[in-house]
């Protein structure tokens, strides 16, 4: 217990809280509640005039709490731990030295620049002591406020509580909350060594307390050290009650301690047994597996010679029935290529009769189109012509209309020879509408002929499409099947040997086992040499049935290898026939890959001829086109006729209105005389007629514009 710290000492060596220690040094302090801070508090002078003291607001009382905290941690640290509880008492030399050191730095401290300090003299204070009684009275406000309400309570509640009360009690005074009452605390009282005065600093000035009132301060702290002390004793009771609980722990720990030795002690001998039948147990098993396994050896041994037997007996039998398929195949192969050699010289000559005729067809297409070629350049220059015509009637006509007031007469003449040309064009242009349609009648012969025969043509290559298409379909069918007869040999050879695979890998998983029962049996055999010398006799009969057992799986292990190699001999067989077969099988794709270029040469051909009988169609659709445009020009011909019949109907009336207009103006010049001379007056001056003229052929509108208001001035007769 010497060595280990109590309570009470890690409690007081713990930092104490400032509230705690402005409790020790309430001495020199003076409480003001909340309720008190709106007064002031005066010092009363020689006068009875009281020098009047601000009110201390609660930031700058906790600055000051601040700066005496800070004061008072200068001192040494011995001191600190036992007297901030007031244990210690303090004589009045420490107190005055202690508090005129405080005051002096904080002196020096103060800025020069503040307000001089007023100083009472000591005599005033000592004659006026009942004036000081503010510190008097502020004190026992204090007491009676404060201390009466919690600390008595607390002592009488604290006598039953336990350390754990005080401890909290502690902590909240640490933490100084705001509803507490604000202290206004003096920053240090000094005294002076020599003097009765006593010296109170504050922020604007000095003020002087008898030291009377200081040993009133002392006597109250002196109780609460007292207090103090009580609950010292109440935390030594503490401390003893806590030692007591303490040592009947530990007596209850030996006694747990001594009853889990003999539940241990229990543990260890059951353990023990429990090991010993776990030790017999395994006797008894790896007895049972050694006979257990002799057992599976001779199993194994009946399988693999019933295994062998029958893989012997399917051997015979996949090669019989392979060469009597090889057989077959090469019959079936035989009868195919020369039924396929047969088919394919038959499918050249038709091919080739077929290519002759559309050679024939395409010729006589060439000869249709040559003759279309020239009929459409006959109609072209037909066609010139009859342009050459139209503009020879046009510049007629504009001569015509250009000389018609000179000479009607030549007008008339021009028209003769119009109506003479017109007759010659209608004509011409029946004769060639004649040739035309029999041209045309030709054509939609040659045509519908072509026609005919491009239909048969189809017919017939459809036909031998079909045929064709159905020969391809039986080849593909029996190839089908060939492949099929050739898949399913080739799985049951696959199944066979994937078979024996599995049978050698169940061979070689025994194998496997065995030997790792053989290593769990030497691991178990070294295991119980190590851990049992009483069964030695056993153990060395158990090893050399072991080797017993060795020798005999090595020698099934030969007799495993010796029937691998057997199957791996009888599968290399396999491989060197399945070889044949495929060569067989490229064989038959080669002849396949003929039948298919023979059967693409007949599919270009027919391609070649299908393009031709197509540049026929085009051709055939060429002439369909050029007799269209015959038709829509013949049309357009048929138009300007019917406009050129109407002109010359208009060309005949005007010519009539002209004459009958020259007749009245010849009876009006013969008929019109001078009124000075008497003759007749001849000079008669017309306005030429300027008509437009519209040389465009594709125009379907009149050719000529009308102008009837400018035929004739209207100032048509000069008189001289």
């Amino acid at each position: 217990m010497s060595g280990r710290k109590s309570f009470l000492d890690e409690l007081l060596a713990e930092e104490p809280s400032p509230r705690l220690d402005s409790a020790k040094k309430g001495k020199s302090v003076r409480f003001i509640d909340n309720d008190d801070r709106s007064q002031s508090i005066s010092v009363p002078t020689r006068n009875n005039e009281g020098l009047s003291r601000p009110i201390v607001n609660q930031s700058e009382s906790q600055k000051q709490d601040f700066s005496v905290n800070s004061s008072a941690g200068t001192s040494g640290s011995k001191s600190r731990r036992s007297d901030w509880l007031g244990l210690l008492e303090d004589n009045d030399e420490d107190l005055v030295s202690r508090v005129s050191s405080a005051t002096s730095r904080q002196l020096n401290q103060l800025p020069s620049t503040s307000k001089p300090s007023t100083s009472v003299p000591s005599s005033d204070i000592k004659g006026q002591s009942e004036d000081t009684s503010w510190l008097d009275t502020g004190l026992a406000e204090r007491r009676f406020k404060d201390r009466p309400n919690t600390e008595p309570q607390q002592l009488t509640k604290q006598v039953d509580n336990s350390w754990l009360d005080i401890k909290k009690q502690v902590t909240e005074s640490k933490k100084a909350p705001e509803s507490s009452p604000v202290g206004l605390e003096i920053n240090e009282s000094e005294f002076s060594d020599g003097k009765d005065e006593a010296v109170i600093m504050q922020p604007g000035s000095l003020l002087k307390i008898d030291p009377s009132q200081l040993t009133i301060a002392y006597a109250t702290s002196q109780k609460d050290i007292l207090i103090l002390q009580a609950k010292v004793a109440i935390l030594n009771m503490e401390k003893e009650h806590l030692t007591e609980t303490i040592n009947q722990l530990k007596d209850n720990h030996r006694s747990e301690i001594s009853v889990l030795k003999t539940l241990n002690e229990q543990q260890l001998t059951m353990t023990i047994d429990v090991y010993k039948r776990q030790e017999e147990m395994l006797k008894e098993e790896r007895d049972r597996r050694m006979d257990e396994l002799k057992n599976q050896l001779e199993t194994s041994e009946r399988d693999r010679e019933e295994l062998r037997s029958r893989y012997n007996e399917k051997v015979e039998i996949i090669e019989k029935e392979c060469k009597e398929e090889v057989e077959r195949l090469k019959e079936m192969h035989k009868s195919l290529i020369k039924r396929l050699t047969e088919q394919h010289e038959i499918d050249l000559d038709r091919l080739r009769r077929i290519k002759g005729q559309e050679i024939e067809s395409v010729h006589t297409l060439h000869e249709q189109s040559n003759s279309l070629e020239s009929l459409v350049n006959k109609w072209i220059a037909n066609a010139d012509r009859m342009e050459s015509l139209y503009k020879s009637l046009v510049t007629k006509e504009d001569e015509l209309i250009k000389g018609k007031i000179d000479s009607l007469e030549a007008k008339d003449r021009q028209f003769n020879v119009i109506e003479e040309n017109w007759t010659t064009l209608r004509r011409s242009v029946e004769r060639e509408r004649e040739a035309n349609e029999e041209a045309k009648d030709k054509l939609m012969k040659l045509i519908e002929e072509q026609r005919k025969l491009i239909v048969n043509e189809q017919h017939q290559l459809n036909n031998e499409r079909r045929t064709f298409d159905e020969e391809k379909q039986r080849f593909e069918k029996d190839k089908r099947q060939w492949e099929e007869e050739v898949a399913q040999i080739r799985d049951k050879l696959t199944r066979e040997s994937n078979e024996i695979s599995r049978e050698n890998e169940r061979l070689a998983e025994k194998s496997i086992d065995l030997e790792k029962r053989e290593s769990s049996l030497v691991i178990s055999q070294l295991e119980w040499k190590n851990e049992m010398t009483r069964e030695k006799d056993n153990l060395a009969r158990l090893t050399g049935e072991a080797n017993e057992e060795r020798k005999k799986l090595a020698k099934e292990r030969s007799k495993a290898q010796e029937m691998y190699l057997n199957l791996q001999s009888e599968q290399q067989k396999l491989e060197n026939k399945k070889i044949l077969f495929d060569g067989e099988k490229e064989k038959l794709k080669q002849l396949a890959e003929l039948i298919a270029q023979n059967a693409n040469e007949l599919e270009n051909a027919g391609s070649i001829s299908l393009k031709e009988k197509e540049e026929g169609l085009r051709a055939f659709e060429m002439a369909k086109k050029i007799s269209d445009e015959v038709n829509s020009k013949e049309a357009k011909m048929e138009r300007r006729a019917e406009q050129l019949i109407k002109e010359a109907v208009r060309i005949e009336v005007e010519s009539k209105r002209i004459r009958q207009e020259w007749k009245m103006l010849q009876e009006t010049k013969h008929s019109i005389v001078c009124n000075l001379c008497g003759n007749g007056l001849t000079r008669v001056k017309f306005k030429a007629r300027e008509i437009p003229l519209v040389p465009s052929l594709n125009n379907d509108e009149a050719y000529y514009i009308n102008q009837e208001d400018d035929e004739i001035d209207d100032r048509m007769i000069l008189i001289d």
